[in-house]
């Protein structure tokens, strides 16, 4: 798919305006796909007492500084510090629905609003201390049944089974599945490519 048509798909079907809420402590990710083979690019989290999401499968993101503009700029700084990508203005695309957090003995929730950016295709990483390591998943991968599973979790002697996905020996769960589960819902690229083979390859409306 041409970067120009998805990014017209997603703007249609994305929220254009960047919700509000007044808490305190923000925060933001990127949600970085592909144009051409719409790839989504992860990043484990380096080991990290200090982390609430240490070693977890996460999207580029973190902590709005107060020089922040906004949080689209947040998302564009974190992921240029943690994988070394430069993401533009021009390359985003949407907001996804803002998720409340409370990380582990933390006493105030923390808002993370996941902020959509299209490349055109995969490129190199250069990553931090923050990040253990990144791949890059295909989009079908996220949306086939088989892939999809549960994960077991114990915390303060409490059980828990959390849908995951568990893709090249790495499990996707919690704060991240919710955010791409998200982006498969709202972005519907599967109708996009389905009406693309139907017009015969020509630009979506």
């Amino acid at each position: 798919m041409l970067q120009k048509e998805l990014r017209r798909w997603l703007l249609q079907q994305l929220p254009q305006k960047q919700p509000i809420f007044s808490a305190d402590r923000q925060a933001a990710t990127a949600v970085i796909i592909t144009a051409d083979s719409l790839d989504l690019l992860l990043m484990e989290r380096a080991q990290d007492p200090r982390d609430p999401w240490s070693g977890q499968m996460a999207l580029p993101g973190g902590r709005r500084d107060p020089s922040d503009m906004d949080l689209v700029f947040t998302a564009q700084r974190e992921s240029k510090e943690e994988v070394g990508i430069s993401l533009s203005r021009k390359q985003f695309a949407g907001f996804l629905p803002p998720l409340e957090a409370l990380p582990q003995r933390a006493k105030e929730t923390l808002m993370i609003q996941p902020v959509v950016f299209i490349v055109p295709e995969r490129q190199q990483l250069t990553l931090n201390a923050e990040a253990a390591s990144a791949l890059w998943v295909p989009y079908s991968l996220l949306t086939r049944t088989e892939q999809r599973q549960n994960f077991a979790l114990k915390r303060e002697g409490i059980s828990y089974n959390l849908p995951c996905w568990n893709i090249s020996g790495k499990t996707i769960w919690g704060l991240t599945e919710r955010m791409l589960t998200s982006f498969i819902e709202l972005s519907q690229l599967d109708k996009a490519l389905l009406l693309k083979n139907l017009t015969g390859g020509h630009a979506l409306p």
